[in-house]
């Protein structure tokens, strides 16, 4: 996974591997909602992965900041529907299914570094 890891929402270590499909997709619609939340906070990306501040210190922030009392949970729900309100308005604006795929060198087999010969199954 590269190292990105969000134990508050359970993203850990060893809970995806590359090139597997195993835990991909929960993997990546957790990815997908909480960079919502982070976008819509106007929050850094990097401030979790390996900055200062974990998710559960950015869900203090917003509660100190708004006199909420939000767990991670309610956070994530909250990213979660601002990513599919996205979602609605690429279908409003005509985007389908069609448009919904990975670009096409995501299947093709790396000539060098760690993925060298491996592809996406």
């Amino acid at each position: 996974m590269g190292g990105f890891y969000i134990p508050e929402v359970g993203i850990r270590q060893g809970g995806v591997k590359f090139f597997e499909q195993e835990n991909q997709a929960l993997l990546a619609a957790k990815c997908q909602d909480f960079f919502a939340l982070l976008n819509s906070l106007v929050l850094c990306a990097f401030m979790p992965d390996g900055g200062a501040m974990p998710f559960s210190g950015m869900r203090d922030l917003f509660n100190a900041i708004t006199g909420w009392n939000y767990s991670c949970e309610d956070l994530m729900a909250a990213g979660e529907r601002g990513f599919t309100v996205q979602r609605l308005i690429n279908i409003r604006d005509g985007y389908d299914g069609k448009a919904d795929t990975l670009p096409q060198k995501c299947f093709s087999r790396p000539g060098k570094g760690f993925g060298q010969g491996k592809r996406l199954r």
